[in-house]
């Protein structure tokens, strides 16, 4: 029997610029930013031996 198999890519970034949004408001709560999305990212994989 296989055992099961999943990978995942997420590219690199480089931020610029960060600011965290505080507020008792969910719906205004949150981050906003700018920077550069680099191609080159890391792969990670994983498997079941089963």
């Amino acid at each position: 029997m296989h055992g099961a198999y999943a990978s995942a890519y997420s590219p690199s970034h480089i931020t610029g610029i960060f600011v965290s949004c505080d507020n008792e408001n969910p719906l205004y709560k949150g981050s906003i930013g700018c920077g550069i999305v680099l191609e080159s990212g890391c792969k990670t994989e994983v498997s079941s031996m089963m």
